[in-house]
């Protein structure tokens, strides 16, 4: 990290020195909407439907990846107590994590619902 650091001191300022430049010069930066959002879709409930999406896209395939890997566990552990107690949590707590990201979508549409009514 200490190698790094003055690199990345540099590459601040160099870009830092690129927007004052572009600034001073009375330029207009359009950076690109990261969110992608088209109109209707900017309010909060939006941007956490979108967040919600990545996040399915991401720990999905971990999760499935750490079923396999606690299964391996479980059928290497050579009857190992303590082996198998671990392999026994790693399926456990994959399977919560996909759960969880499976029922976020039911999650957001209630709180949105109890929101709305409170209101």
């Amino acid at each position: 990290m200490k190698k790094i650091l003055p690199y990345l001191i540099i590459y601040s300022m160099m870009i830092t020195g690129l927007a004052i430049a572009n600034f001073a010069q009375g330029q207009i930066v359009n950076l690109p909407d990261p969110l992608r959002c088209n109109g209707g879709d900017c309010d909060i409930i939006g941007i956490i439907k979108k967040v919600t999406e990545a996040l399915k896209i991401l720990v999905i395939p971990i999760g499935t990846i750490m079923i396999i890997i606690g299964g391996l566990m479980y059928m290497l552990s050579g009857g190992n107590e303590e082996k198998i107690k671990k392999a026994k949590h790693t399926l456990l707590y994959a399977v919560i994590g996909i759960a969880i990201v499976l029922s976020v979508d039911f999650i957001v549409d209630l709180i949105r619902e109890i929101l709305a009514k409170a209101t």
